[in-house]
């Protein structure tokens, strides 16, 4: 968003001297030039100006425009100051996945010792996941009874760093754990005309009111508006312990689950879904 407001605000104010192809020529020599011209910096003022304008003036607006290939700053205005990293970070986040992550996700870590499956979980976001429904990990659960869960040391944090305590009954909020099942929300769909929620063991967890969608802060209690738009909607669950045997007994109903008492060596790795998917 702000390279698209930048690019906005920089053709506001050149075309104020040129046309729309002149622009086009000045944008390339603002970027590839060597010097800042007076004509340039001319140009900087102005961009300055107008991000101070009486309608942005209330926003806090920092550009850094950097000649990348001898590194001269070509415009800087509160390039030192603190920002919200906000969106933009999730352009590093995919290029570090994308360079970094194999092949397949490693849907769980595992060991077989006589009749009992251990199992870790790896962070795989896509079991049961609403857009994903990857069910590898499951299936492979269901060929074994006795199933121990061997826990993450140390624990994951529910929300992580610099997230916003406030934002916990959104989406795009949903905790962070070693082993997630459906994303960690639950999704409540009225496509069909008629209501259907995921993971069912939640259904009685429902209240619909005339009021805002919600969810108690520190129990899984949620509170959906009653409309009649068909639409679905996804609402972070606060992840547990039981609830996560919970979640798996549910798939697996003949399961012997527990968590194991002591660490245990995990020596193999079961494969998801291919990382592009």
């Amino acid at each position: 968003m702000l390279l698209i407001n930048l690019k906005q605000n920089i053709e506001s104010v050149i075309n104020q001297y040129f046309t729309i192809r002149l622009m086009c020529l000045l944008l390339i020599v603002l970027l590839l030039t060597n010097c800042t011209t007076p004509r340039i910096q001319r140009q900087n003022k102005k961009f300055i100006v107008q991000l101070n304008h009486a309608k942005t003036k209330q926003e806090f607006t920092g550009v850094l425009v950097v000649n990348a290939q001898n590194g001269d700053t070509l415009l800087a205005y509160n390039h030192k100051r603190y920002f919200i990293p906000a969106s933009t970070t999730k352009l590093f986040t995919f290029y570090t996945a994308a360079t970094s992550l194999p092949k397949k996700l490693p849907a769980l870590a595992y060991t077989i010792k006589n009749d009992t499956l251990y199992i870790k979980g790896t962070g795989d976001p896509t079991w049961r996941h609403p857009y994903f429904k990857d069910s590898t990990a499951l299936s492979f659960l269901k060929q074994f009874n006795t199933i121990r869960i061997v826990k993450n040391y140390p624990t994951v944090e529910p929300f992580g760093p610099g997230w916003a305590w406030e934002d916990y009954p959104y989406y795009f909020s949903a905790e962070r754990s070693s082993m997630p099942m459906y994303g960690n929300v639950i999704s409540l769909s009225t496509i069909t005309g008629e209501e259907s929620v995921a993971p069912a063991l939640f259904k009685e967890n429902i209240t619909f009111k005339s009021t805002k969608t919600a969810r108690d802060q520190h129990r899984n209690r949620f509170y959906i508006k009653k409309n009649t738009t068909k639409d679905t909607l996804h609402i972070p669950f606060i992840v547990s312990d039981s609830l996560q045997l919970a979640l798996i007994q549910q798939e697996h109903p003949k399961a012997n689950l527990g968590f194991s008492l002591k660490p245990i060596p995990l020596s193999k790795l079961l494969n998801g879904i291919e990382t592009d998917s």
